[in-house]
């Protein structure tokens, strides 16, 4: 007898897949354009990569206010509110 199936991805799974899709966005940037004059353009250019590669997504990310608050526990000088 052949143990059933499920067709549902484990959350961890789906979220190893938005994790490659952005570093692979990050890849692309980086061969399109490997010299920055300074650490401000480097920031800008990842900062307009990440905005691209979130329009892709569609799904709210579960938990997300309580990942937010752990968040800003552990770097509570590098999260603005």
């Amino acid at each position: 007898m052949r143990p059933s199936v499920s067709h549902h991805r484990p959350r961890h799974v789906n979220a190893r897949i938005q994790v490659e899709s952005l570093n692979s966005s990050y890849r692309r940037l980086n061969c399109q354009r490997s010299v920055f004059p300074d650490s401000q353009a480097l920031m800008k250019a990842l900062y307009l990569a990440t905005l691209e590669a979130t329009k892709k997504w569609t799904m709210p990310i579960r938990n997300w206010g309580r990942v937010y608050g752990e968040l800003s526990i552990m770097y509570e000088d590098r999260l603005e509110y």
